[in-house]
This record gives C-alpha cells, structure tokens and sequence, in this order.
C-alpha cells in the first residue's frame, strides 16, 4: 500500500508560493516511510529526490530482547536536495514535519 501525500494550495503557505513553490509530495509508505520519494514543482520545474527523509524516530530493546520504536521529528538531508531548492529547505521541512507522520515506523526491525 503506497500513501502519497499530496499539497494542495492551503498546504503551501504564502512564502512558499512566492518562491515559485506550488507542489509538494511525498510517496513513502510503512513500513519504510523514510524510503519515499520526495517531489517539489518550483517554477514549472519538477525535482524528484529520493531518501531524504531521516527519521528522528528510534528503535530501542530492553535485556531481553524485545524490540520497540519511537516516533520523531522527520529531518531532510539537505546535500541531497538539488542547488535550486536548498534555499527552500526550512520551508520544504515545515512542509514534511506538518503533512507526513512522525518517523520511525519500525520497518528495519
């Protein structure tokens, strides 16, 4: 099951459209939601990076053994994105921590 999460226009803010911004989405998907794909349409220019996500999530497991994660705060890797959106970067971010659920799904247990 692939959940792509889609911007609309209320989900960009007015900054963001003035910085030629008007798509943002991001198909990663449990139990890997870190392994998605992360597209942004600036000036009429599609960027697709993938692998970006890094969760702030963790996974943890007590002396016996038994294994559990923790949710976090998603970060972006930013070398990964290319010249033209690194300006954009908080404003991508904001986009990401306020429309993908937090990290840490628990997929690489």
């Amino acid at each position: 099951m692939t959940m792509v999460l889609t911007s609309l226009s209320r989900n960009l803010n007015t900054k963001d459209m003035n910085n030629g911004i008007t798509e943002i989405t991001y198909d990663g998907a449990w139990p890997c939601l870190c392994m998605g794909e992360l597209t942004v349409v600036k000036n009429g220019v599609t960027y697709k990076v993938e692998y970006i996500l890094h969760s702030g999530g963790r996974i943890c497991r007590d002396d016996n053994w038994k294994m559990w994660s923790n949710n976090g705060e998603w970060d972006i890797d930013k070398n990964k994105l290319p010249d033209e959106l690194k300006p954009d970067y908080e404003h991508i971010l904001e986009w990401v921590r306020d429309n993908v659920d937090e990290g840490c799904c628990g997929g690489c247990i």
